[in-house]
């Protein structure tokens, strides 16, 4: 006979199903494991402190995509990031509040949300007939759940994502001329809005590699979406821009120019 999960048992954690259902696959597999671990550790007032190398360490991951993931995780409301402050008033380290579902940023299929508290144990603050955690039910509407994912996220592109604003952007920052309603590049940007991207994500890495780029003669060449918004480069784009130091980069390049001009004078 197969063993399956003891619910009586309280070494476990609860993760909310409406997150399942409505946020994982906006957020990505990366926030969603992060969200996990952060669940995990929460206490009862729904805080928690895990460093982001325990949080790296746990899932296999680099510290790196972790940063991005609580950056998805607080775009979309999901928790509040903190500084901890000692006696002195200096700042120590970061700590995350997880966020009640009824204050979570909307999706395109989820609209109206009954406050529910959980905790740690499983346990919630509504009563049992409002939320039965023996008989585990999903907080997905009855005609929802007979739509198909394929039409689902058709539905969830053209409410939540512009397509065409991050290649407009580049075209008005490069001086380029690539064309926003090419299928090609529409897919490259739409896979990165399904990661948990935004808008302002791909502004800050054109700004970025605009400003080192542009004049250099050979790399402005990769002024182009297939490089900038590349799913193994974008998240090292956006880390870099920031946490970038604009007037050192700006010295940088002045000195680089007048290198290339011959001596400087």
């Amino acid at each position: 006979m197969e063993k399956v999960r003891d619910l009586r048992v309280k070494e476990k954690f609860s993760i909310d199903d409406d997150y399942v259902n409505h946020y994982a696959k906006h957020c990505g597999i990366y926030a969603s494991g992060v969200y996990m671990v952060l669940c995990r550790h929460a206490d009862k007032e729904q805080s928690c402190f895990p460093s982001k190398e325990h949080i790296a360490q746990r899932l296999g991951i680099s510290i790196r995509v972790v940063y991005s993931a609580l950056r998805t995780l607080e775009k979309w409301n999901l928790i509040k990031i903190k500084k901890s402050q000692r006696r002195t008033g200096k700042f120590s380290h970061n700590y995350y509040l997880l966020m009640d579902k009824s204050v979570w940023r909307e999706t395109s299929n989820r609209r109206h949300v009954v406050p529910t508290a959980y905790h740690t144990d499983g346990s919630s603050d509504r009563s049992p007939e409002a939320h039965d955690d023996t008989n585990h039910r999903h907080d997905v509407p009855p005609k929802d759940t007979q739509v198909k994912e394929t039409q689902r996220k058709d539905i969830s592109s053209r409410e939540v994502f512009d397509l065409e604003a991050p290649i407009a952007y580049l075209n008005l920052k490069a001086g380029s001329t690539f064309n926003a309603k090419s299928k090609p590049i529409q897919r490259i940007v739409k896979a990165r809005y399904e990661e948990g991207r935004i808008l302002e994500d791909f502004k800050r890495v054109i700004d970025r590699k605009v400003a080192q780029w542009r004049t250099d003669p050979t790399m402005c060449a990769y002024l182009r979406p297939s490089t900038l918004f590349r799913a193994s480069r974008f998240e090292e784009y956006l880390h870099e821009a920031e946490h970038s130091n604009p007037r050192a980069e700006a010295d940088a390049i002045i000195a680089n120019m007048k290198r290339s001009g011959g001596n400087g004078s």
